[in-house]
């Protein structure tokens, strides 16, 4: 089968939903490093990815959680530092819980990320 110019088996294609596969392999994590929790704070308009005022994800650098994509990719190299346990200069020495805006401004997701003691 050829797609967009390149030449790909029919095998190589049965585990992708659009061309009829019926599952994606997924990333497993691996649980290191800090666990992170994030709470939807607030809402102005409405969300496209349908998160709501209270939703809660487990986030970590493996795992989004159902966590809107382009949100995480927003998100993610802050996540990377919090879970492993870095910080920038002007996060105080304790810092546990950030505030974070969703990319879309006109409807305004605001997450709180909260770092879980073990």
């Amino acid at each position: 089968m050829i797609l967009s110019g390149f030449r790909v088996s029919v095998l190589s294609m049965r585990n992708i939903p659009m061309f009829g596969g019926n599952s994606m392999a997924k990333a497993k994590d691996p649980g290191v490093g800090r666990r992170v929790v994030a709470t939807v704070t607030d809402l102005k308009g409405t969300c496209n990815a349908g998160h709501e005022i209270g939703d809660q994800f487990y986030l970590s650098c493996h795992n989004p959680d159902g966590l809107c994509g382009f949100f995480y990719h927003d998100i993610f190299p802050r996540l990377s530092v919090i879970q492993f346990g870095g910080r920038y200069p002007w996060w105080t020495q304790e810092q546990t819980v950030f505030k974070y805006e969703c990319p879309d401004k006109k409807n305004l997701v605001t997450l709180k990320l909260e770092v879980l003691k073990d």
